[in-house]
């Protein structure tokens, strides 16, 4: 069995001096994630880890021309013993954004990210209540009685993982914004102390404390 190690080498050796870097992004990010533990080695999460660091999309590794990047991913997850696809069945896991959020060291590009995966969750939560809802009759009540309660307006809950709600905390509590120079307005925005240069735009920390005391009431 080649170890991806030689693999590496040999794919390499026969690649320019651009495709050599892609590959080691595809052997970093392949190896710390044997390094964390995790048995995650798809296509779909090594591409949004590669993707972050400039490295090749899950889409191009997965291009004819991307036979190169499969065969380290493959020989990377033979090397760990795990499949490099999801069960066709059964709950999807959440452990894809989870490393996600782990490779990013950032804490500012860690809890934009966490906030797009959160609402992609909520958006997908949506259409799945619209598709089940398009399957049965819908009923207006329109009476004016008094006896009528008045309409209930329904809110959405946010599902947060453990982690994304650390990143949000993090994002906005005083060691990070001491860390970094920042201060947050009376809007919620955050700014540089220093050159009063926006870095997030008003809301964005009254947002976030929202959506961790919804998170933390489920």
């Amino acid at each position: 069995m080649t170890t991806p190690e030689v693999l590496l080498e040999q794919l390499k050796a026969k690649s320019n001096a651009r495709k050599q870097r892609s590959l080691q992004v595809i052997d970093d990010i392949c190896r710390e994630q044997r390094e964390r533990g995790s048995d995650d080695f798809t296509i779909a999460t090594i591409g949004k880890l590669s993707e972050l660091r400039s490295g090749p999309a899950h889409q191009a590794i997965r291009n004819k021309s991307g036979e190169d990047y499969r065969a380290l991913i493959a020989a990377w997850a033979q090397h760990v013993g795990v499949p490099t696809k999801k069960p066709a069945t059964g709950r999807v896991s959440r452990s894809c954004d989870d490393a996600l959020l782990k490779g990013i060291s950032d804490p500012v590009i860690r809890a934009e990210v966490g906030f797009l995966l959160a609402e992609n969750r909520k958006l997908k939560g949506q259409i799945r209540l619209l598709q089940q809802a398009s399957q049965h009759p819908i009923v207006i009540d329109q009476r004016t009685s008094a006896g009528i309660s008045p309409p209930v307006e329904v809110i959405m809950g946010v599902d947060l993982t453990e982690l994304e709600c650390e990143a949000f905390e993090h994002a906005i509590s005083p060691a990070c914004l001491d860390e970094n120079g920042w201060k947050i307005d009376q809007r919620g925005a955050v700014y540089d102390a220093v050159s009063d240069r926006r870095i997030f735009k008003n809301g964005f920390a009254t947002g976030v404390r929202k959506v961790l005391a919804q998170a933390k009431r489920k």
